[in-house]
């Protein structure tokens, strides 16, 4: 599988800003989870682990760097 790296960053909402940094990890998780089970979103993200999200308050993101794949790619190599 050829993969690719990036920064990824989700928006906090108003409710998010009073969550713990682990409740916020978990929802960003969940968020990956989701999409990658989205027949209409293109990729694969590989879950990163949590030390590697880095939470800004201040501009409220929440961000990691994430390997992923093409979800197409992944699906010629299995045919």
């Amino acid at each position: 599988m050829n993969t690719h790296r990036s920064l990824m960053v989700w928006p906090i909402t108003e409710r998010g800003l009073t969550m713990t940094p682990g409740e916020l990890i978990a929802e960003a998780l969940d968020a990956i989870c989701e999409c990658n089970s989205r027949l209409d979103y293109p990729r694969l993200v590989l879950m990163p682990s949590p030390a590697a999200f880095v939470i800004d308050r201040g501009a409220a993101t929440i961000g990691a760097e994430c390997e992923w794949a093409w979800k197409r790619d992944i699906r010629k190599g299995t045919s």
